[in-house]
C-alpha cells in the first residue's frame, strides 16, 4: 500500500483545506487533489491528498500506527440517500379507518 499525505477540510470554509499533513496508507489508487474520506479518532472526515507516494522516512510517527483511506469522498456511499417509499406502517397511535368511521363523517 502506498502512503499519501492529507490535509483536512477547513470547519469554517469547506472549500478550503488546510493545516497540518497527516499520513495514511491508501487501500485505493489516489492522485494528488483528490477528495477522500479520512479516519480519524472522532469518526470520520473530509480531506484533501496532498503528497502521493510518500516514503516512511518523511512520516511524522511510527508506520504501524498509520490508519488506512479506502474511500473517495465522492463515493456512492458518502451520497445523500433516497428518501424512503411509503412502507404501509401506521404511525403509532394511528388506527385504520374502518367502514363505521367513514359513515360518520359522509354528508346526509
Amino acid at each position: 500500500m502506498d502512503i499519501v499525505k492529507v490535509k483536512f477540510q477547513n470547519r469554517t470554509n469547506k472549500e478550503e483545506f488546510s493545516g497540518r499533513e497527516y499520513s495514511y496508507f491508501a487501500y485505493i489508487p489516489l492522485s494528488v487533489g483528490d477528495i477522500v474520506k479520512v479516519p480519524t479518532t472522532n469518526g470520520y472526515g473530509i480531506g484533501k491528498v496532498v503528497e502521493v507516494d510518500v516514503p516512511t522516512s518523511k512520516v511524522g510517527c511510527p508506520v504501524d500506527k498509520l490508519r488506512t483511506i479506502r474511500h473517495l469522498a465522492n463515493s456512492d456511499e458518502e451520497k445523500p440517500k433516497e428518501p424512503k417509499q411509503d412502507s404501509g406502517k401506521r404511525e403509532k397511535g394511528m388506527r385504520p379507518l374502518t367502514i363505521a368511521d367513514s359513515a360518520a363523517t359522509a354528508p346526509a
